[in-house]
């Protein structure tokens, strides 16, 4: 616990240096000179120009808080980011009516128009820009169609609509509406189209019924706006079917071109410019060319030309098809924001995945699903053009890497939360207002502090656009009207923000000095020796008057390079432990505590300060540090192995232990010879053996079974019971009660009470007492001794026995084969004889 303590105290004085050190290094006002510099460095640095203060140049540039008290308020230079209105234009009040019927109308719904931004480096500057709607726009549509052969019955159905086309685009849609029209196909080239001579002319020639169609082309301009409903009839009355070899088309050259030909598709300005774009395939896109050899990137330039189709020789149509790939998404959604383009995909469905993430990419841009045929097509345009009305998304501006932007919108629906990141509102009515809001922060200086960045806020459907030209500030006011030849500089030099800018000849910071006769300037004597002419005067902590450093507060010695600070700091948070302990010395940026050591205090290697006195390792004046059995370390002991105490005044080893804790010690045999009687005869151990255990050094305890130090111990009194290497195991020793049952004991060293403690095996009567003679156990041996010596003579009889009978048999045999035997006839044999009669025979006769 007392190292924990002593850990966390080195932690907390390392913790105030570190906060000393990092405050110090962080503070990004330190050393500058220059009123320019200064207000570049950080926005919370401040500029003193007030020339009446003592303090020198490097003291000029601070936070207005350190500033305070040293600099009248009125001479902190401290500029701020600001943003003024240039250009604000009310909104308009527009009669509807009037506006469909009057051309050339100009209409202010984004205020203001034009503001002046000044930035200083890192200060955020907020800019607020407002939408109000106060008209519908008038609808300018382009209608681009598929001509692959596949759309055949689609441009059927478009040319059966005829005039009732128009009229309902009027109805369900607005009536202050003009038509283009225009079709596509794909590059006349392979793999997209055939390039046999037949089928140039006649792509369909092929088919089963020889069908006649348009020859091949990738882009046709067939119809500029216009109000002329017959025109756009005709136009579309007259267009014939075309076809290609590949599934995807060429759409994307179409879009690019009417996007960039602005003079030929003849857009209005006043007009919302909508393109309707139909098809069933996919779209070829950037690096499909390469399928061709085409490998010039599309130039985003306008090359509809009349007269260059061989087959079409009166058609106006894209000219560079066969040597331009095909667009980017990136390109049309470029050429798209520049033109104030949206787009309505109006594809089938089974397209519909392909074209469907598309608004993600391109801002205003929607995806209706077409019926098959086209029949629905009015639909398609009649929901897309009212999302569109209802629509306000302004583009996010560009602007220079050198200045961070965020931005925000707050809609009408919502009129108390900001959406961050978003520059967009839906279903906006007439005089509903969006408000937005642009935060912008210079990180840095451009290299040219005078240039004006100018950044537009615009938007794809509006012709409104707020400029927004930022410069910077990046010098003082105070510095471009210098006082020439001030009093305050002894009409020896400039008064330039509160500091002379001396003439030639004169130094001082009042300019009041004049350069040494030697050969050595006077700014040579604030420099140190061994330090480049490059480096700060007085290192710059201080300014050089007249060849002696002036230091700042806080800094001393001849060349101010000391400080009193950057020293270790204790819990109170004073350096080196206070000032009645020792001193903070920090000279070129290596801080020492020079302790008192006349008042017994020296340094602490781990902390730093002057927090040692050896003098407090003894117990008395006249003792020994730590009482001879340890180290003082920084006014603390750090005791022997078995020594502890404040002075290592304690020991704490067996070896210091008075009592006989062998097998002949009295004292332990006597107490454990009580304690085996007391628990034999169920009494506590505490109350029976109060006289004979009259200590409790020992904490005497029945236990069974007792511990074996060699593998730790269950009981929880004695868990670190095993013996250090330089402490002999005790042995295990008899004890004997007065019903002469005989138990055990052992007393063991217990490490964490460095103490021993005593351990008595718990009485057990059937193991501890001797026990009662049982006649049985008398009778039954001597009975089963006899009977055993009966079989085991029956047993010695019977073996007899049969060995003596076995030898008798042998002795007959033998005598048997030793007998002779004579051979002769037998008087009385007679050898038997058989006669057989045969009944039938009668003497020869039958």
């Amino acid at each position: 616990m007392m190292v924990c303590k002593r850990n966390c105290f080195f932690c907390l004085v390392f913790l105030f240096c570190v906060i000393d050190l990092s405050f110090a290094q962080d503070n990004p006002c330190l050393n500058i000179n220059n009123c320019g510099l200064c207000i570049r460095a950080d926005p919370s640095c401040t500029w003193c120009i007030d020339n009446s203060t003592s303090q020198g140049t490097q003291q000029r540039c601070r936070t207005a808080a350190e500033h305070k008290g040293k600099c009248g308020t009125n001479f902190i230079v401290n500029p701020p980011s600001n943003a003024v209105d240039a250009v604000n234009e009310p909104f308009s009040v527009v009669d509807q009516e009037a506006f469909y019927n009057t051309t050339n109308v100009t209409v202010v719904q984004l205020k203001p128009q034009e503001i002046d931004l000044s930035l200083r480096p890192g200060l955020k500057q907020t800019v607020n820009v407002t939408f109000r709607k106060v008209v519908d726009y008038p609808l300018d549509l382009y209608y681009v169609m598929d001509l692959s052969n596949s759309m055949k019955d689609d441009l059927e159905i478009l040319k059966g609509l005829g005039k009732s086309l128009v009229k309902d685009i009027q109805d369900q849609v607005t009536k202050n509406i003009q038509l283009g029209f225009g079709s596509f196909v794909d590059k006349v080239m392979m793999p997209y189209a055939s390039t046999v001579p037949e089928q140039l002319i006649n792509p369909c020639s092929t088919t089963d019924n020889n069908a006649s169609c348009a020859p091949v082309f990738g882009f046709r301009h067939q119809l500029s706006i216009t109000s002329n409903e017959i025109n756009f009839i005709e136009a579309v009355q007259s267009t014939n079917i075309s076809g290609n070899i590949d599934s995807p088309e060429g759409g994307f050259d179409a879009l690019m071109q009417i996007a960039v030909c602005q003079d030929i598709i003849k857009w209005r300005k006043e007009a919302l410019h909508v393109i309707l774009f139909t098809t069933d395939a996919s779209p070829h896109i950037a690096m499909d060319g390469k399928l061709a050899a085409i490998l010039e990137a599309n130039d985003m330039k306008c090359h509809l030309e009349k007269g260059v189709h061989p087959y079409l020789e009166d058609a106006t149509v894209y000219s560079k098809s066969k040597f331009m790939d095909y667009p980017s998404i990136g390109q049309l959604k470029e050429a798209f924001n520049i033109n104030k383009i949206q787009t309505i995909f109006a594809v089938t469905d089974g397209v519909h995945n392909m074209y469907k993430d598309l608004p993600k990419l391109m801002d205003n841009s929607f995806v209706g699903i077409l019926e098959s045929d086209s029949s629905n097509v009015v639909g398609v345009i009649s929901k897309s053009y009212d999302e569109l009305k209802s629509k306000i998304q302004l583009s996010v501006p560009s602007h220079p890497d050198y200045i961070s932007m965020s931005y925000r919108t707050l809609c009408p629906q919502n009129p108390t939360t900001w959406i961050e990141n978003s520059l967009e509102c839906n279903n906006i009515s007439i005089n509903d207002e969006v408000f937005f809001q642009f935060d912008f922060t210079a990180n840095n200086c451009p290299s040219d502090t005078t240039k004006t960045d100018v950044v537009k806020v615009t938007s794809n459907s509006l012709k409104d656009e707020v400029k927004i030209n930022i410069g910077y500030i990046c010098d003082c006011e105070c510095a471009k009207n210098p006082i020439v030849n001030s009093s305050a500089c002894n009409g020896f030099g400039n008064l330039q923000c509160g500091i002379c800018a001396c003439h030639p000849g004169r130094l001082g910071r009042q300019c009041q000095c004049t350069p040494s006769a030697s050969e050595i300037p006077l700014e040579a004597n604030c420099t140190e020796p061994g330090k480049s002419t490059a480096e700060p005067l007085c290192n710059g902590n201080g300014f050089c008057e007249c060849g002696s450093c002036q230091c700042n507060e806080g800094y001393f010695n001849k060349f101010c390079q000391c400080k009193s600070t950057g020293c270790s700091l204790d819990a109170a948070g004073d350096p080196c432990g206070g000032v009645d302990r020792g001193n903070c010395v920090n000279c070129n940026n290596q801080p020492v505590c020079e302790c008192k050591i006349a008042d017994g205090w020296t340094l602490d290697a781990n902390t730093g300060i002057c927090s040692c006195n050896n003098n407090t390792c003894k117990e008395t004046p006249e003792s020994p540090q730590c009482s001879g059995h340890g180290t003082c370390n920084c006014d603390k002991c750090e005791c022997d192995k078995y020594y502890s105490g404040r002075y290592c005044q304690d020991c704490i080893h067996p070896n210091c232990k008075l009592t006989d804790v062998s097998c002949a010690g009295f004292v332990v045999k006597t107490c454990a010879q009580c304690v085996y009687e007391a628990d034999s005869l169920g009494q506590s151990v505490s109350e029976y053996c109060q006289d004979n255990c009259p200590t409790s050094e020992f904490q005497p305890k029945a236990i069974t079974p007792i511990p074996d130090c060699r593998f730790g111990c269950s009981d929880d009194d004695c868990k670190k019971c095993l013996p250090e290497s330089d402490i002999p195991e005790t042995p295990t020793c008899p004890v004997t009660g007065n019903t002469g049952c005989t138990g055990s004991y052992k007393a063991i060293w217990i490490d964490d009470r460095k103490a021993y403690r005593l351990f008595v095996k718990k009485f057990d009567r059937e193991n501890d007492c001797p026990k009662q003679t049982d006649a049985l156990l008398i009778v039954l041996p001597v009975v089963g001794g006899i009977v055993l010596i009966g079989l085991i003579a029956l047993i010695i009889w019977k073996i007899y026995q049969t060995l003596h009978d076995k030898q008798e048999y042998e002795s007959f045999m033998e005598e048997t084969r030793q007998k002779k035997w004579t051979q002769g006839v037998n008087p009385i044999f007679s050898k038997a004889s058989v006669r057989i009669e045969n009944p039938a025979y009668m003497g020869g006769k039958y």
